[in-house]
């Protein structure tokens, strides 16, 4: 998440508007909030300098919270995850705006891992399976408890949290949980550490549901501020300064997120609040 603030931050200096954001620590659980915020401090500087008057930057704990703000015009643009705009604001108050990707974007979307040993029939037979999950990552429970319901009508899975994904395949590859859900980019880049993880595991189930974060613009930011910002950012990769930080997050490039791209994530939602009601 700290790697979509700084190409923001890139962007904005480029543009005289100002623009007030709101950023979700759900989205950095990875990193501590205190070196978050320093690592923020320190390229604030380097990054606007002279402009810094061009943004004001709003760490939140609460997501809901920050998009109440979005929606009452105390945000122009909020990144978080996809699952926190189903939840809390209608995608009639949204617009496109932009985050850091990938050229291939399904990399990005989860998968489930088991051992080579193991299976979904194996899997769904275990009654209390453990399961490796990101620490605080809502959509990855909340897929697996949509997971066991619709196949075995429960949702008693003993999670088990760690702070980065690799430690998800980490924990299945050594026999420490029955399974993990990790996105696809996380199991490729193991896979090329380390040939014998991709001996040893094996996919069971491949998804529409995407891990990244989503930026959105508020509906009453004026229209040309807007596509002004989408376009530079869009066009970052092409200046020397927009390259390096690229380079430095290992991201292909800057790509726009539409609202209609989070339509599977409100699915999957919607689905699990109709089983759960069962």
């Amino acid at each position: 998440m700290i790697r979509i603030f700084l190409i923001l931050m890139c962007t904005l200096s480029l543009y005289s508007a100002h623009i007030n954001f709101g950023y979700s620590s759900s989205s950095v659980n990875q990193f501590s909030k205190k070196d978050t915020l320093i690592a923020i401090k320190v390229w604030i500087r380097e990054i606007l300098r002279d402009d810094e008057d061009t943004i004001d930057f709003f760490f939140y704990d609460n997501s809901k919270h920050m998009i109440e703000d979005l929606k009452l015009g105390k945000l122009d643009i909020v990144i978080t995850f996809g699952l926190d705009f189903v939840k809390y604001i209608e995608k009639s108050e949204l617009v496109n705006a932009f985050a850091g990707g990938m050229n291939n974007r399904s990399l990005d979307n989860f998968i489930l891992l088991v051992h080579k040993n193991s299976s979904k029939k194996k899997l769904l037979a275990n009654k209390n399976p453990r399961i490796a999950v990101q620490k605080n990552e809502e959509i990855s429970k909340l897929y697996l408890k949509h997971y066991f319901l619709k196949h075995k009508g429960h949702e008693n899975i003993n999670f088990v949290d760690v702070r980065k994904r690799k430690e998800a395949i980490l924990k299945v590859f050594f026999k420490n949980a029955d399974a993990a859900l990790v996105t696809k980019k996380t199991f490729e880049f193991a896979k090329e550490l380390n040939p014998q993880i991709g001996r040893s595991l094996k996919v069971i189930e491949t998804t529409n549901i995407p891990a990244g974060n989503f930026g959105f613009f508020r509906q009453g930011l004026d229209p040309h501020v807007r596509s002004e910002l989408v376009s530079r950012a869009l066009d970052i990769i092409n200046s020397n300064r927009g390259r390096q930080i690229l380079d430095i997050f290992q991201i292909d490039r800057v790509v726009e997120t539409k609202v209609e791209e989070l339509a599977p994530i409100e699915k999957l939602y919607n689905d699990y609040k109709i089983l759960k009601k069962g």
